[in-house]
């Protein structure tokens, strides 16, 4: 029956298919040569992933002085890629599958290299190689990115593979350690004071509202964390990517951007029913009104339906959700205009509606064969 409602779900969200091109193995990267454009070859040498035998990902190699662009990925042990002499232009990310720009844990940016706030976007990612049909897991990677100085950024925009349920973008304190290979790690959905962003869609993007930022600092350590279930009939790569655009440092300083990540987890449903989990929360009682610029909602499979409502308590009556969510597996990112500004009046109540089609009854937890009811928010406060 666990395999039969695997089948389910991959023809409900019509992800089968789509895997990434596979680099060939044992190959050494090349750093580019000095001078011109400053770009390495990307390399292709794997390095053992989460699959005993199976390669997952190559790490950044070193960039040629020039222009600044980083490295493109070499050996399985190298570090991330030394910034180029030259301009300031900023490319993240460069080898087939690799990580992202400054990847390795000994990356450093040349003179010019990195790309200062205010310039080009910056890139991360997270890759899991070769993830077999059915294969589930949470894997995660430490990343810096490549910024010199302290800023604020403005927009995030993360990109999805066929095969990614979600990917946690989260800060880490700066002199954490990095981790260039993913790895198998325990769920987690960051911290409300450091997220950055839980991207579930294939292609999310988080605009601030002007005069509003979430801040970095230099090299700001970027924990990724990808929670994938391969739907499709053959092994893929599976990816997640994260790219960041800084705002202008000569402007003031922005209003801190926060998030909330909360929800219902005493969750029972019985086999072969319908159940409704509620959750109530007040934003903005304990400190100055919240600005609530963005929302979203979170299931697993057996969701069919979430809404969220602005309602004075939780026993209120029904009324116009400001977000609903049809789609289990790419929830949208509501966008809220004007912004809701609650003060602790008033609260937000989550409902998610569920449809047990299993031959067993289920229960909260972090796997697709577990059920959630969670919503996440994003805001500032003033």
């Amino acid at each position: 029956m666990k395999i039969e409602r695997w089948r389910w779900i991959a023809l409900f969200t019509g992800l089968l298919g789509a895997c990434s091109e596979e680099p060939s193995e044992g190959q050494q990267g090349q750093a580019g040569s000095a001078g011109g454009a400053g770009v390495a070859t990307a390399g292709s040498t794997a390095v053992p992933g989460i699959n005993p035998g199976v390669p997952m990902m190559p790490v950044g190699g070193a960039a040629a002085a020039g222009s600044g662009v980083l490295g493109a990925g070499s050996g399985a042990s190298a570090a991330g890629g030394a910034g180029g002499a030259g301009g300031a232009t900023m490319m993240a990310g460069a080898g087939t599958g690799g990580l992202g720009a400054s990847a390795g844990s000994n990356a450093s940016a040349g003179a010019g290299g990195a790309a200062a706030p205010g310039s080009a976007p910056l890139q991360v990612k997270i890759t899991a190689r070769a993830i077999p049909t059915l294969g589930e897991n949470h894997v995660c990677v430490v990343v810096p990115l490549p910024n010199t100085a302290r800023g604020y950024i403005t927009s995030i925009h993360a990109s999805l593979t066929p095969g990614s349920h979600h990917l946690i973008v989260d800060r880490r304190p700066v002199g954490t350690a990095t981790q260039a290979q993913a790895t198998v790690c325990p769920p987690t959905m960051g911290g409300d004071s450091t997220r950055l962003l839980i991207a579930q869609q294939r292609e999310t993007v988080l605009n601030m509202p002007p005069g509003t930022g979430l801040p970095i600092e230099p090299q700001q350590p970027v924990f990724l964390q990808l929670h994938y279930i391969n739907l499709a009939d053959k092994p893929v790569d599976i990816e997640g990517m994260v790219e960041v655009t800084l705002a202008d440092p000569k402007a003031a300083p922005p209003i801190e951007v926060q998030s909330m990540f909360t929800g219902a987890t005493d969750l029972q449903l019985p086999m072969g029913q319908a159940k409704t989990a509620e959750f109530f929360m007040k934003p903005g009682a304990a400190a100055k009104p919240w600005h609530v610029f963005a929302i979203t909602s979170h299931t697993h499979s057996l969701g069919i339906k979430s809404t969220i409502e602005r309602v004075g308590s939780a026993a209120a009556a029904t009324t116009t959700p400001i977000h609903t969510s049809l789609d289990w597996h790419e929830p949208p990112l509501t966008r809220l205009e004007p912004e809701l500004i609650f003060d602790g009046a008033d609260g937000l109540r989550l409902r998610c509606q569920f449809m047990n089609t299993t031959d067993h009854d289920v229960h909260f937890g972090t796997r697709f064969e577990d059920e959630m009811c969670f919503l996440w928010l994003y805001y500032y406060e003033q």
